[in-house]
């Protein structure tokens, strides 16, 4: 018995603009904001999900939690 399944799978070229509603992000290390120019991007890591500027984004590893301002 043959069974076939069939997907109309549509693959975009463009590049498309994202838009956000946030007013305020900021990167958990260095505390750069986006609506200071910035872009800040979310994470996934193995101690939860964190915003990250261009700089921070490279990181492997967040050990403790940053002290409080």
């Amino acid at each position: 018995m043959v069974k076939t399944v069939m997907q109309d799978m549509q693959v975009c070229t463009e590049s498309r603009l994202v838009q956000s509603s946030a007013t305020a992000a900021e990167c958990y290390v260095c505390r750069k904001r986006f609506d200071d120019g910035y872009r800040i991007t979310a994470k996934t890591m193995v101690h939860g999900t964190f915003l990250l500027c261009n700089e921070h984004y490279g990181l492997k590893w967040i050990v403790k939690p940053r002290p409080p301002i």
